[in-house]
Formats: C-alpha cells, sequence, structure tokens
C-alpha cells in the first residue's frame, strides 16, 4: 500500500503548481464575498467613485496578487511533505475545502 501512495504522491509533485492554485483559487471564491462586504462597510461612507476604484483593484490587484503568493507558499509548503503523506494531505485538504464550501451553502 505505501509504494502506491508514494507512487500517487509523485505524480502529484509534478502537478503541485497547479494544485496549488487550485486550492487558493477555491477557498477565495468561497470567502471572497466576505472580504468583499468588509471592504465594503468600510468605504460605505465614500464618494461611488473610491469605492468603485477600491472595488477595481481590489479583484483586479488584491485577489490576482493573493493567488500568485498564496498559491506559491502553498506549494512551498506541500513540497516539503515527504511521499508517504503528500497524497493524503493534499486529499485530505480537498476534502476539507469541499466540506467548509458544503457548510458556506447551507448557511
Amino acid at each position: 500500500m505505501d509504494f502506491l501512495v508514494e507512487r500517487l504522491s509523485q505524480f502529484m509533485r509534478g502537478y503541485l503548481p497547479q494544485i496549488s492554485v487550485a486550492m487558493i483559487a477555491t477557498v477565495l471564491a468561497l470567502y471572497g464575498g466576505y472580504i468583499n462586504d468588509a471592504v465594503k462597510s468600510l468605504l460605505k461612507s465614500h464618494h461611488f467613485i473610491i469605492r468603485f476604484v477600491v472595488f477595481v483593484l481590489l479583484c483586479a490587484f488584491g485577489y490576482g496578487a493573493l493567488s500568485i503568493y498564496a498559491a506559491k507558499v502553498v506549494k512551498m509548503l506541500l513540497s516539503q511533505i515527504h511521499d508517504l503523506w503528500l497524497a493524503p494531505v493534499i486529499v485530505v485538504s480537498f476534502i476539507v475545502i469541499g466540506l467548509l464550501a458544503e457548510h458556506k451553502r447551507k448557511i
């Protein structure tokens, strides 16, 4: 069994950049609305133009930069995991993200 898990982990290791981006993008899709709401509440007393510009900057640059840098951190962390544990950690991570999405849907 260990052999199969290690082989799967070695296969997944070649896709760590894509796996990391998928994890971060999914979490941002789930919780980006909360970030938008927080920024909206902070700026509600400001002029429409300011709110609009901040929202565009947040979406275009803020989420983009967060995606890039957070994915690099996740990739670095995943790359440090031993092959015996990498595949299970990735699978469990996506299961947890899925459970978070399901919980958020019910709220």
